[in-house]
């Protein structure tokens, strides 16, 4: 099928329109975090940028009911600690 060149840039403007939404709700979601919870962390600012537009509504969602960032992107714990009762040296 042979798409017309009216019909390609129709295609690309949507696109484009999609890709800036989601830019749009990426500053809003992060301007939000850093209100409430101030600078982000490298990895937060990395997950926000290649996350879905479901990604960003559900975490937009959290965001209102959230008391650490961790309640907003499910981190049980912070990269490089251990959880309490973990590893070696338990009481028996």
């Amino acid at each position: 099928m042979v798409v017309s060149t009216a019909q390609e840039l129709i295609d690309q403007g949507v696109a484009k329109g999609i890709a800036q939404g989601l830019e749009s709700i990426r500053r809003l979601l992060r301007g939000q975090l850093e209100e409430k919870f101030g600078p982000l962390p490298a990895d937060v600012q990395a997950r926000l940028a290649r996350a879905s537009a479901r990604q960003l509504e559900g975490w937009g969602r959290k965001v209102l009911r959230a008391r650490k960032l961790a309640d907003v992107f499910g981190q049980a714990t912070p990269r490089g600690t251990k959880r309490p009762g973990s590893g070696r040296g338990r009481k028996r």
